[in-house]
């Protein structure tokens, strides 16, 4: 039996970028356990319950749509610009993380005022299938460095919360659109760049939702008239030169290449990395089959969802939480979680009492992820505290009048109470007799006791999460 995995809601797992196996790099990390860290609130798109079961009803009668973004993103020859830290502004790395760029423009370069951009489109496809999102369509140029309102940005869902992003583009794809590695979404541009005068393409590719950790994009497969090349890998350093400090005799990472606006200052030529075509790129995609929807149960402050291990192996399972917002009637984001292959079972702890979260689960494997599944809706909670007991205590010859307050609740409404009365018959307590009333009742009133005799009362409250305890039982006399 597989035991479970265990987390606080702002855990979140780190990308492994789904390549061929024979194409996996030593430096590409692997999935980690399920007890890293990442800020929560990855997304804050949202879907309405309705409108989210009609989507999913439609769009997933494909399958298989989703793959990672493991394709070069070009087919034009293009020069290498920044990378990692092969740029350097100031002493520092200009990008310093996993971002990568590409210039179609090296005849205009940025420092002629009188040059005005690209005139040859430089066409950029999507690096892997999934779903746009025109994140930002402003073809305008900033004006100073700390500017970011301007400019153009399209990115990709592949699913599995693995996101590719591009900026820069004459955007020549729709919001929403489904793609694959063979679909156009754009041009080489310089929209919200300063000085806006340089036709390229920034890229990155992000694991554990839109604004998740950088991945590395050091194993981006390129079709060659049929053949099938990795770049950086397999392209051919052309400065081989043993009197040049520093000169790579082979690409490892894109950090390993010289931006292209730096080699006339070193008595290089620039070196573009070759034109390609789309003679590999399969038709379809071998993700796994989309799973069952995991099955649950919830705790006063947590949820454990389980599910069926896949028939076909996979690498990992990834799960998906989001929350309801009631204001909005919209789902968001929480977090993603990447757990081992063995793993069918895994508790988020730390939640909020009486929210409403669901979770789906998605395979993947080298190919990228399935479909999400259909998704299990759970709300922590636990039984309402015990009524207040008693409010109001009389007694008349015959009866007996017994009120109460209202409980707390644990996450879920009361769905009625339930009280119970006994009384003493030759010095021995009688057994409790119970009736259960609904929940707008908070008194009772019983009629036909006998006089003069001792008679104890006592209240629960019901609700879906099961009964509260007994209140303190109060004692009181019938008249004579």
């Amino acid at each position: 039996m597989t035991p479970p995995r265990t987390r606080s809601i702002a855990i979140v797992g780190l990308l492994v970028v789904g390549l061929l196996p024979a194409l996996a790099r030593a430096d590409a990390p692997a999935a980690e356990p399920a007890s890293a860290t990442s800020p929560r609130g990855t997304s804050a798109l949202g879907t309405t319950r309705t409108a989210d079961a009609l989507e999913r009803a439609t769009d997933r009668a494909s399958g298989h749509r989703y793959s990672d973004p493991k394709y070069y993103p070009l087919r034009s020859s293009a020069y290498i610009s920044c990378a990692r830290s092969n740029c350097v502004v100031d002493g520092e790395p200009y990008h310093g993380g996993w971002e990568q760029d590409w210039s179609g423009d090296y005849e205009r370069p940025w420092d002629d005022p009188d040059q005005p951009g690209a005139e040859d489109p430089f066409p950029v496809y999507a690096a892997g299938a999934g779903r746009v999102s025109i994140d930002r369509n402003v073809e305008a140029c900033s004006s100073t460095a700390t500017e970011t309102d301007f400019g153009t940005i399209v990115s990709i869902d592949h699913g599995g919360g693995v996101f590719s992003v591009y900026k820069h583009l004459d955007i020549e794809v729709a919001d929403g659109a489904w793609v694959t590695p063979t679909t156009r979404i754009g041009t080489m541009a310089s929209w919200g760049s300063r000085p806006c005068r340089v036709a390229y393409v920034h890229m990155e590719v992000h694991r554990g939702g839109r604004e998740g950790r950088l991945q590395p994009m050091n194993n981006l497969l390129a079709c060659l008239e049929g053949d099938v090349k990795v770049w950086p890998d397999d392209l051919t350093p052309v400065y081989d030169d043993p009197d040049i400090p520093g000169t790579p005799t082979a690409y490892e990472t894109w950090d390993d290449t010289t931006p292209y606006f730096t080699t006339p200052e070193i008595g290089r030529d620039p070196y573009k990395v070759p034109k390609g075509d789309d003679s590999c790129i399969p038709m379809t995609n071998a993700t796994p089959d989309e799973p069952a929807a995991p099955r649950g149960k919830y705790g006063a402050t947590s949820i454990t969802v389980n599910w069926t291990a896949p028939v076909t192996p996979v690498r990992e399972t990834v799960l998906r939480l989001e929350i309801l917002r009631p204001s909005t009637g919209a789902w968001d984001i929480l977090d993603y979680d990447y757990v081992g292959a063995q793993v069918t079972t895994f508790t988020y702890e730390g939640l909020d009492v009486g929210r409403d979260y669901r979770v789906q689960i998605a395979f993947r494997n080298a190919a990228g992820s399935s479909e999400w599944s259909d998704p299990v809706e759970l709300t922590p909670g636990s039984p309402p505290d015990a009524p207040v007991a008693p409010k109001k205590l009389t007694a008349g010859a015959t009866s007996v009048t017994y009120a109460w307050n209202r409980p707390t609740l644990n996450g879920y409404p009361v769905l009625g109470f339930v009280v119970s009365i006994r009384s003493m018959r030759r010095g021995e307590w009688g057994d409790w007799v119970s009736e259960d009333l609904p929940v707008e009742t908070i008194y009772k009133k019983w009629t036909g006791l006998r006089s003069d005799t001792d008679h104890q009362v006592r209240v629960r409250a019901r609700s879906v999460a099961g009964p509260s305890d007994w209140s303190r039982y109060s004692v009181i006399t019938t008249l004579k």
